[in-house]
């Protein structure tokens, strides 16, 4: 897998651990569970789960070169239908689940410190499930040829 990948399935196993979701690479989910996967929001319904956390990585801060770098993911929420509240408890528990995290290693990424920057409520879909999207900056060490550890 590549260094993003690494972060961003090594974040989608510590939600699973901690209980906030369920994580299957293959990103398949029964409709009661809540899915978490990566840069994809499924239809949910009767193929796949209404509840689900959605991780997507964004890069203001330029990572892509070697050394200490300062990626941030966006952890998105959507919560069970007509249920306001739902997409604020996922929101929640996956900030207890990540916010201070420190000194893990998710396959080829060591991350220092991950540190919850913000949230707000994204609205209402088309089939009344609330959406929350809250952001973390990751402090980690990417490696390079050029670098060595």
């Amino acid at each position: 897998m590549s260094w993003t990948s690494d972060l961003l399935v090594g974040i989608a196993e510590t939600l699973a651990a901690a209980g906030v979701g369920v994580w299957r690479p293959d990103g398949l989910y029964t409709t009661d569970e809540v899915g978490v996967f990566i840069a994809y929001m499924p239809p949910g319904g009767a193929t796949g789960p209404d509840r689900c956390i959605v991780l997507t990585d964004y890069d203001p801060a330029g990572g892509n070169s070697a050394g200490d770098v300062t990626p941030r993911v966006q952890v998105r929420c959507r919560g069970a239908r007509n249920d306001p509240v739902s997409a604020i408890d996922l929101a929640s528990d996956a900030r207890d689940a990540l916010d201070g995290l420190a000194f893990v290693t998710f396959g080829q990424v060591t991350v220092s410190q991950i540190n919850h920057i913000n949230g707000t409520p994204m609205g209402v879909d088309g089939n009344g499930r609330h959406e929350r999207s809250d952001n973390y900056d990751i402090q980690a060490q990417r490696t390079s040829a050029l670098l060595t550890e």
